[in-house]
């Protein structure tokens, strides 16, 4: 049986994985609205809301973007395997 210690450093770098897909998120909506969704983003409205998912990113052609989108669904499947491995319920955390 592994020892507690093991288990919460699994559970820790699982809640890492999550931030760092976070992190990545913001960073690839920055880079999108400030350069392939720019006329987009300007003709938006102040006060409109959207709601933005990584599959709207998947599609743009900025080289950079398709790189960062890449990165954060390895992050993601990383993060869906640990957790499925290891019996982790991240609601819970």
């Amino acid at each position: 049986m592994e020892n507690s210690y093991y288990q919460e450093c699994i559970e820790d770098s699982a809640r890492k994985l999550q931030e760092i897909h976070q992190i990545l998120f913001e960073h690839v909506f920055n880079i999108a609205i400030a350069g392939e969704l720019n006329d987009w983003s300007g003709s938006c409205e102040i006060g409109e809301v959207h709601h933005f998912s990584t599959e709207i990113f998947e599609g743009c052609t900025d080289i950079n973007l398709k790189l960062l989108t890449g990165l954060m669904s390895h992050v993601e499947n990383t993060f869906s395997s640990i957790c499925n491995l290891n019996k982790i319920d991240m609601k819970d955390n």
